[in-house]
């Protein structure tokens, strides 16, 4: 995946910050616990997609000692062009897959991938 993601200009800890907010803006603290990182961290990450114009930060209208951060239009172009590219490697990947085989490791797949959007939604406890 690291891989594809470099071809997209993005890191592993980016990539995951950016898929986080792709439903809506989010708080460094929110942030900071879903990725299970500190908050100097997220800052650091934050700082490096607000510098590419990927994130915006703004302070947030109920709560001014807080920062929220959403995705530019730039951020969600960078996000699909970073999904398309591991979605591109691992078909790749599956390619090199015997055909015997292909429909155990799709299957095995999407059970990973419902597993990370139940994770996702906060829904599963990772320890």
């Amino acid at each position: 995946m690291e891989f594809a993601l470099a071809d997209a200009g993005l890191t592993a800890p980016q990539y995951r910050l950016l898929s986080l907010m792709s439903d809506g803006s989010a708080a460094g603290k929110v942030l900071a616990d879903k990725l299970r990182v500190s908050r100097p961290t997220v800052t650091g990450i934050v700082e490096g997609l607000v510098t590419r114009g990927l994130v915006l930060r703004e302070e947030d209208p109920v709560d001014r000692r807080r920062m929220k951060v959403s995705l530019t239009r730039r951020g969600k172009a960078a996000l699909g062009a970073a999904d398309e590219a591991v979605a591109m490697r691992l078909v790749d990947l599956l390619g090199r897959v015997p055909a015997d085989r292909a429909e155990l490791a799709v299957e095995g797949l999407r059970v990973i991938h419902d597993a990370l959007d139940i994770r996702r939604e906060g829904k599963l406890k990772v320890d």
